[in-house]
């Protein structure tokens, strides 16, 4: 469970440095890195967290 928070903790601040530089690109790009970084997140978390960690 420690795990699971503090791999949630680690993408939020990551969320928080990189989602401002986003918005500065143009439309549809700035839309493909968006969902790009969500998908790298997940990936993050999904390979930290395991299920015997609940």
């Amino acid at each position: 469970m420690t795990k699971t928070v503090m791999a949630g903790l680690a993408i939020a601040l990551l969320g928080q440095k990189v989602l401002p530089a986003t918005h500065r690109l143009p439309g549809l790009v700035g839309v493909a890195a968006l969902m790009g970084l969500t998908y790298i997140g997940l990936l993050f978390l999904l390979r930290i967290v395991k299920p015997e960690d609940f």
